[in-house]
């Protein structure tokens, strides 16, 4: 996309940065903003389109290039900036739905939820796309995990 894997690196470098910047100095207004109370909700709709529309804008970034890596930076940033932003109304709902003392747990129970959705559509995606990188034995799945890598017939046991 940029032409060597140094520019690569640092134009990166520049959209992560340029990210947590914006991050960092958005948060803690709207934070403040989102625990103060009011509706959220819309807060939360509004961030989520910003982040579908940085990720639909991704889908063009190889349409022009070679100088397609700002469009896909301006994108990325907007897709990021619109996530972290709207993960602050998220959290700023957690004392009205949970017990001040089960909020560590609700919290990271989510977070794990979200980790274990990202593998699941991972494997899924890496096996439409590489069928034998999934198979027990390649990759590091040991064959003694039970799964053989072949289809069982309808009715079969699953032992």
């Amino acid at each position: 996309m940029v032409g060597n894997a140094v520019e690569g690196q640092a134009a990166w470098a520049f959209t992560q940065s340029t990210s947590g910047i914006l991050i960092a100095l958005m948060s803690p207004f709207l934070g403040a903003m989102a625990d103060a109370g009011g509706k959220r909700k819309p807060y939360i709709f509004a961030f989520q389109l910003l982040l579908g529309l940085g990720c639909a804008a991704l889908w063009w970034g190889l349409s022009r290039p070679p100088r397609s890596h700002r469009a896909i930076s301006a994108a990325v940033v907007l897709a990021t900036v619109g996530a972290e932003m709207s993960i602050v109304f998220n959290n700023a709902q957690l004392p009205h739905i949970v017990r001040p003392e089960r909020m560590g747990w609700l919290s990271g129970f989510g977070w794990g939820l979200g980790y274990c959705g990202g593998l699941i559509a991972l494997v899924h995606g890496v096996g439409r796309e590489r069928p034998a990188a999934v198979r027990p034995g390649s990759q590091g799945l040991p064959r003694s995990s039970g799964l053989s890598g072949r289809p069982r017939p309808c009715g079969s046991p699953c032992s």
